[in-house]
């Protein structure tokens, strides 16, 4: 009994049982990954990746807290995840969670919930029984029950932290036997494990060796009995062993007061060569008050301050931290405080590495992040073999994500799993490591990054079992090698039959989508469609499916319309042959809607209006509602617009955002409508493309969609000679927006607005100068936009007479394109538009200076790139050649 008391005391169990590190990010949940937008992938099919990888980080926001030494926090997380998403949970997940809630509720002494628990965890596994013992020892309804727990577990089943808990049961089994030279041997066993796992749990295991000893023979002692023990033998030194033991029992039973007031009249006889007795009782007064009471606080101080015992002093440190933390801001101040007088006076303390180690996880735990780094930093710089370095680390990799310097977290990272990873952990740390660089690309759009994420998925996916956290970090290796360019690997990753073997259809569906989206952005459309007829051949059932729809898109696509009908027949066959009863209801019809409409695109191609129209009024019909069947109307309004029969096609826009305002298309289809009404060239349809054009903002003002039709608003507003009002509106994008990827295109219609007002308005010009300057300068604005600018800015100079600047501004531009990039193949087509464009300019420059040679250069630019103009360059050179100049 008396040990039982002793343990619940002293609250050891075993907050160190996975591993004692420093948090990572407490309850954060990372940025959302982007993914394209997966046809097929119906709601609740599969927990979708974002959400995910959300799940993930917050199931290891509990175990982290757990590691930290924070239980409640701990469990309080965990329970709330499994009762919140426990559908969307993946059976790895749930696992985590449980013996997360089991090991915080044994480190809080609430062994009959941890009991509980247990219950709904697999029983079959060393862990289950490990824990199982653990209860058992904490309760002590029947000793035996835990030693023949004990002697059934094997030490290869278990972590080296749970192996630490298992000798050190054992050796508690045999002290109670009476078997001290074997429990020395087992004790020794745990402190070896607990060592290379951390000095919290090393200090735990020691401690609670030297209370297993110490309980060794009043352990069958009633109080009565230890009350008379105690007065035979007071004032001497097993006097003052019984009296630590009865102090405890007043605790047990609730007598907290007669307790403290035993252990004070034991510190104030206690003679001056009972030193370390003296330290024991400071500590057992501490515990017993905790940091709530004055009394604790106080012992708890003096025996840190002035204590000798090392093991006695670190008990009572982590004591003191752990109750603080848990008490929240209340007790704060009083860490603080304490830590901060220990750390800045005179002689360094000799627990001085872990005070700093406490006290950046403290401040870090505030929010205070520099001054977590801080000492972080001086921990690492002054103690390079203190056991909390690998703390330390964790501590600075948490600091610098939140403060959004993700390379810097993940080199830090790289050196925790370096040099203090075990084989189980390297998956872990991985994992983080590319998040961190995956981060960082998202952050700065290098490719570097997104190639040493790569890299660190590909560590972490080696060693990785099947399940949800193999998916999601499949996933990301696909994604991170497509940001990077390197199609290669991507694929090699996809055709991986090891990797395959691991995902499920539709995870592999969707990283295919991801890698054929990506080839044809990249103007691959006829290799992403022989990959998608390869995969008709490869695969099966519903991933087939899916492939076959593909293989019907991917045709029209790469310029083959013709194989478009076979492949939508082939998919009614495939249906008939399988049977529609072999798949999910919503995804046949969710396909046979999609590959109508795509047939329908294909009879436009062939340009048989007249069947495409009849296909979409059947996909209306049949399919009402379908997403395909909404996308219908975008596509016969396109046909329309390209007929110039602009008026129809408004109409069906219009109809389409009227009478399914919740569609996602509805945005879409007000722009478009916009852009017909504008293409109707009158001042009064160019107000109609204004109204619809505002319909955007205020009916969906979370779209995609409003940046893009404020834009064309402005420029509206532009043909309307409303300059003014243009300008508010690009101004307002260029404040609004400033996270933008195409940010640019607001500003330099901005400076369009500008130099407009600046014939009126002289003051105008420099403002629209300096934003035309810098898009010119600026390495991260696309390419075209930079000609643009450039040969806007030469146009602007040349207008006021600036010939010189005009020319320099030219020449900028011409530099740009050749010396940055590789020359006019770099090029999109507004860029080829823009660039000619200046290569003329600097001809007539060089015509008027009577440089004929430079003009002959300038237009032999424009006719060897290929560009707009060719032809005229070419007759501009024959003028040349026979003499004439202008």
């Amino acid at each position: 009994m008396l040990h039982r008391i002793l343990y619940n005391c002293f609250s050891f169990l075993p907050v160190a049982l996975v591993l004692a590190v420093a948090p990572l990010t407490w309850g954060q949940v990372p940025f959302e990954l982007e993914e394209p937008d997966v046809p097929f992938d119906q709601e609740g099919a599969v927990v979708d990746f974002a959400v995910q990888e959300n799940l993930q980080w917050k199931v290891e926001s509990a175990l982290r807290a757990l590691r930290s030494g924070l239980p409640d926090l701990a469990s309080g997380l965990a329970e709330d995840l499994l009762a919140e998403r426990a559908g969307g949970l993946t059976k790895e997940q749930t696992k985590v969670l449980h013996y997360t809630i089991i090991d915080s509720k044994l480190a809080m002494r609430a062994y009959g919930e941890a009991e509980l628990w247990l219950e709904k965890v697999e029983k079959d596994d060393a862990s289950y029984r490990l824990r199982k013992a653990l209860v058992s020892f904490g309760l002590m309804e029947n000793a035996q029950v835990y030693a023949e727990s004990v002697s059934l577990i094997s030490e290869e089943e278990l972590s080296e932290g749970d192996r630490a808990w298992l000798w050190m049961l054992r050796g508690w089994v045999a002290n109670a036997d009476g078997e001290t030279d074997a429990a020395a041997e087992d004790f020794a066993r745990a402190k070896e494990y607990a060592r290379d796992q951390s000095p919290d749990l090393a200090a735990q295991i020691e401690y609670l060796e030297f209370r297993a000893k110490l309980l060794i023979v009043e352990s069958d002692l009633s109080l009565s009995e230890l009350e008379s023990a105690y007065s035979k033998n007071r004032q001497k030194l097993v006097g003052y062993r019984v009296g630590q033991v009865l102090a405890l029992l007043y605790f047990e039973v609730g007598q907290v007061e007669e307790a403290l007031a035993f252990v004070d009249a034991r510190l104030s006889e206690l003679p001056i060569e009972f030193g370390d007795m003296r330290e024991q009782y400071l500590l057992l007064k501490a515990l017993i008050a905790g940091v709530d009471r004055f009394e604790g606080r106080s012992a708890a101080r003096e025996l840190i301050a002035n204590g000798e015992n090392v093991l006695l002093m670190r008990v009572a440190l982590r004591n003191v931290f752990r109750g603080c933390l848990a008490a929240g801001d209340v007790k704060s101040n009083y860490l603080n405080s304490l830590l901060s007088d220990l750390i800045d006076q005179k002689a360094d303390h000799i627990l001085l590495d872990e005070l700093l180690y406490y006290r950046s996880v403290s401040r870090f735990m505030e929010g205070d992040y520099d001054a977590a780094l801080r000492d972080a930093n001086l921990l690492q710089s002054r103690y390079v073999d203190s056991p909390y370095q690998r703390g330390m680390l964790s501590v600075l990799a948490s600091s610098e994500w939140q403060r959004s310097r993700f390379r810097t977290a993940a080199s830090h990272l790289s050196r925790l799993r370096a040099e203090f990873a075990v084989d189980y952990e390297v998956v872990e740390l991985s994992s983080l490591i590319a998040d961190c660089y995956f981060r960082a690309g998202l952050q700065a759009g290098t490719i570097d990054d997104f190639s040493n994420a790569a890299e660190a998925y590909g560590v972490a996916l080696a060693e990785m079992p099947a399940g949800g956290r193999f998916s999601r970090v499949y996933s990301q290796l696909v994604s991170s090698y497509l940001r990077s360019g390197d199609f290669e690997n991507a694929r090699g990753v996809l055709d991986s039959k090891e990797f395959s073997a691991k995902v499920d259809d539709l995870v592999r569906w969707r990283a295919e989508w991801k890698f054929l989206t990506a080839m044809r952005s990249s103007g691959r459309s006829e290799a992403a469609y022989d990959r998608a007829q390869a995969a008709v051949r490869s695969t099966e059932g519903e991933l087939k499916l899916r492939f076959l729809w593909l293989a019907s898109k991917l045709s029209l696509e790469s310029g083959h319309p013709s194989d478009t009908e076979n492949w939508v027949l082939s998919l009614e066959e495939f249906l008939a042959v399988e049977g529609e009863d072999a798949f999910d209801g919503p995804l046949i019809d969710e396909v046979r809607s999609s590959a109508l409409m795509t047939q329908a695109e294909a009879e436009f191609s062939f340009d048989r209006p007249e069947q495409a129209v009849a296909i979409l009024n059947r996909l209306r019909e049949e399919y009402a509602g379908y997403d395909a069947a909404l996308l219908s109307y975008l596509v016969e309004a396109r046909y329309l617009t390209s007929e110039n029969r602009t008026v129809e096609a408004q109409r069906l826009l219009v109809y389409l955002a009227d009478n399914f305002k919740e569609s996602r298309y509805a945005p879409m289809a007000l722009f478009e409508a916009a852009l017909n009404a504008e293409r109707r060239g009158q001042d009064s349809f160019l107000d109609q493309a204004k109204i619809l054009l505002e319909r955007i903002a205020q009916d969906y003002p979370d779209s995609e969609m409003v940046y893009y039709a404020r834009l064309r608003l402005g420029d509206l507003l532009r043909k309307l000679n409303q300059f003014s009002a243009a300008q508010q509106m690009y101004e307002h994008l260029e404040n609004q927006y400033r996270d933008r990827a195409d940010r640019y295109l607001a500003q330099i219609s901005l400076a369009d607005a500008l130099m407009a007002r600046a014939i009126e308005d002289p003051s105008k010009f420099e403002a629209a100068i300096s934003r035309l300057e810098l898009l010119l300068d600026l390495p991260d604005v696309p390419l075209d936009l930079r000609v643009e600018a450039g040969y806007k800015l030469g146009v602007a100079w040349q207008n006021q007479g600036e010939t010189r600047r005009a020319k320099q501004a030219f020449w900028t531009l011409f530099d740009v394109v050749n010396q940055v990039y590789e020359g006019a193949e770099s090029l999109g087509p507004k860029g080829n538009y823009w660039y000619s464009r200046s290569l003329f300019a600097l001809a007539d420059i060089s015509k008027f200076e009577n440089d004929v040679d430079g003009a002959r250069k300038f237009y032999g630019y424009v006719v060897s790139g290929g560009l707009w103009g060719e032809e005229l360059a070419r007759a501009q050179l024959d003028r040349l050649a026979s003499g004439g100049v202008n």
